[in-house]
């Protein structure tokens, strides 16, 4: 109980902090900034996932068997591989950049320092992404909660000083997404200080490598999805449009703050039971029902009261997200289901499966958005992101149910999705009642999902304790 909650605590403050001021950035900017920022980062985002893809999957399957000696060389290889890719993708990405200034006129309106800035993120990101895993793996949670609560501080307090006294306007997002990465590279450093001393291996250098070269072709696809996506949403809607979507995809980065606390609570216990021969996962699927419980809870909240919540917040510049922001926890109910069959991945090392499925997945993606977008704008987007993880989750469930026989786990995220879609059904229905319609759909789908929820969380604080 005291590990979940070291992971949990940063992460609601991060919302809760991200909420308070997200009204005093939005009292600035509106959705063609923000759009802005989210077609720029999105361009270094993928380096990192480039990067950062193979050598994860390195330290999850092997740190914890190996000796203290050789998890300070392997720390060090995958740190100093790391910088020297980054500093790679940073040279290409500048390169680049005047084909893709013509490519994106909202790239070449932005400033300069801005595309710097998100470079600098990039980098200074890279070390904190192998000390993350580390403590993770090491269960080391309150570091985790001191680090993270910093970070999040540091890049709050930046941002408001650029908006506000510096009066940087978008440029005052990337400061504070900059300033955050480099609180995050300290404590990378602090994490890691046991190993500075220790010699990078040629060996782990090879096998990181080779984890990163073949999983480049899922790697390349992930990017080219990311890549069409912000391109097709911008030139056939507009900069604004892009901006309400990525303020959308925001709540559901928000809700993925305590969820993804978590998955890094119960990873270690994930891989344990994966190696169990009962193979019930019985500690796993007690922990992530109520996690469901509460999506399905926001969800409702959003599909019913969303637009009100956010018309106060945004000052009425982003009220036309609230929609999509609550498919976006029917989309976390999916992606986080089957656990069971994603433990038992890595912990039989079946990186050919995963790459597979990611590459398959990606493929069709990419082929449906360039469909789905110029019929249906934000809608087509969001219907290829549900159709990607219907196809990957189905795809785990299938290949694993060959070999195992593996609880089932799927009524919460059945249900839950059915009733999120079910409140924006009734919110549509009942919107000439207005807000006293909207409170009475939320409470009936409330009482629905919460009174069948409760055994779910004794049971959990029971398993905790």
């Amino acid at each position: 109980l005291k590990r979940l909650s070291l992971f949990l605590i940063p992460s609601l403050w991060q919302g809760f902090a991200a909420l308070i001021t997200l009204p005093l950035y939005t009292y600035i900017l509106g959705p063609a900034e923000f759009g802005a920022f989210a077609l720029i980062a999105s361009m270094t985002g993928i380096a990192t996932a480039v990067i950062t893809s193979g050598w994860l999957f390195l330290l999850s399957s092997d740190y914890l068997k190996i000796s203290q000696q050789e998890r300070g060389r392997l720390a060090s290889t995958i740190v100093i591989l790391g910088l020297c890719q980054g500093l790679l993708l940073s040279a290409l990405y500048l390169l680049t950049l005047p084909y893709m200034q013509r490519l994106w006129p909202e790239i070449a309106a932005a400033p300069r320092l801005a595309l710097y800035l998100a470079i600098a993120e990039m980098l200074l990101g890279l070390p904190w992404a192998a000390a993350l895993t580390i403590l993770v793996l090491e269960n080391r949670a309150a570091s985790y909660a001191l680090i993270m609560t910093a970070k999040s501080l540091l890049g709050i307090t930046a941002t408001l000083f650029a908006l506000y006294i510096l009066r940087s306007g978008m440029l005052a997002l990337f400061v504070g997404a900059a300033l955050s990465a480099a609180a995050s590279c300290a404590g990378a450093i602090w994490v890691l200080r046991g190993y500075i001393g220790s010699l990078p291996s040629w060996r782990w250098a090879r096998e990181a490598l080779r984890l990163t070269l073949t999983a480049s072709p899922v790697n390349l696809l992930e990017s080219l999805h990311v890549i069409s996506e912000r391109f097709l949403l911008t030139s056939t809607l507009g900069l604004s449009q892009l901006g309400i979507y990525s303020h959308s995809q925001q709540y559901r980065q928000l809700a993925n703050m305590p969820v993804g606390a978590l998955q890094k609570s119960m990873q270690s216990t994930l891989l344990a039971e994966a190696r169990e021969p009962r193979l019930d996962f019985n500690k796993t699927r007690q922990a992530w029902e109520p996690a469901y419980l509460a999506l399905t809870i926001a969800g409702i909240c959003l599909a019913t009261c969303g637009q009100d919540v956010i018309r106060l917040i945004t000052h009425d510049k982003f009220t036309a997200a609230a929609p999509w922001a609550a498919l976006w926890m029917a989309y976390l109910l999916i992606q986080n289901s089957a656990q069971a069959q994603m433990g038992l991945l890595y912990a039989n090392k079946n990186d050919r499966l995963r790459l597979k499925i990611m590459a398959t997945s990606m493929s069709l993606g990419i082929a449906a958005l360039f469909l789905a977008i110029p019929r249906w704008g934000i809608a087509g987007a969001v219907i290829c992101a549900f159709l990607q993880q219907i196809l990957i989750r189905s795809w785990l469930h299938l290949s694993t149910g060959k070999h195992y026989d593996l609880p089932r786990t799927n009524a919460w995220i059945i249900s839950g999705t059915a009733l999120i879609v079910l409140a924006l059904i009734a919110t549509a229905l009942t919107q000439p009642w207005g807000l006293a319609g909207r409170v009475m759909t939320m409470s009936s789908l409330l009482t629905l999902c919460v009174w069948p929820g409760l055994r779910h969380i004794k049971d959990l604080i029971k398993t905790l304790k």
